[in-house]
């Protein structure tokens, strides 16, 4: 995918696309989708899945370079699919979520998230980065710098850097830092997750939480590391 592709070519080095939206409409299992610098319109959209030994990967062909922003939309990237990545990009946009996950298996890996408004403080919240389906698992946010996420001089709980709901997964080696809520935040379906080596720094209203509750039940986490 390239800033001056056409979407009526075959997606080729040579004859790139020009919208990662057709691409995630086109993706089969094992293909990797890489995405030349330059800036992209949200929302993105995936509902397709790879498979464990095939997955389907989005890579920004220089970390960043590929800038992804959204006017008027939730999210700015939705994933709906399982075995997927999403590697590299620079999300940002007017929505609540910068990138919401509802897949399974996925890795969210090295993306620099940040300036989502959130659009104050409603019960559905916001997240710079969300695995917010709660009966997927092993989800993993690695090596991600999430920030800005909401309005941090606003007293509002319910928006945070990365938000984790589901069982299993990784969050390693992230910087979260400057976002209306917490930094990073388990709740609802969390549990058997993995936290570690973390910079969690200036968030309204704290680093790290690790809790369960709310739908889709009301209990405690199951054994946080």
């Amino acid at each position: 995918v390239a800033p001056k592709g056409n979407d009526s070519w075959d997606g080729s080095v040579r004859r790139p696309w020009a919208t990662l939206q057709h691409a995630a409409g086109n993706v089969t299992p094992g293909a990797v989708i890489h995405v030349a610098t330059g800036n992209y319109s949200g929302p993105i959209t995936c509902s397709r899945s790879g498979m464990p030994r095939a997955r389907i990967r989005f890579v920004s062909e220089k970390q960043w370079g590929a800038a992804v922003h959204s006017n008027g939309s939730r999210a700015t990237w939705i994933n709906g699919g399982d075995f997927v990545d999403i590697a590299g990009f620079d999300i940002s946009g007017d929505g609540a979520i910068g990138i919401l996950n509802r897949g399974s298996n996925v890795r969210i890996i090295g993306n620099h998230v940040h300036h989502i408004s959130a659009g104050g403080c409603d019960g559905n919240g916001g997240a710079g980065i969300l695995n917010g389906n709660y009966n997927a698992s092993d989800d993993d946010v690695i090596a991600n710098i999430v920030h800005d996420i909401g309005e941090p001089n606003k007293n509002c709980a319910r928006v945070h850097g990365i938000y984790h709901s589901n069982l299993r997964g990784r969050i390693l080696n992230n910087i979260s830092y400057n976002n209306e809520g917490y930094g990073i935040h388990l709740w609802h379906a969390a549990t058997d997750v993995t936290i570690a080596n973390n910079l969690v720094f200036n968030n309204r209203h704290g680093g790290i939480v690790v809790g369960a509750g709310d739908a889709p039940f009301d209990g405690s986490p199951n054994h946080p590391a």
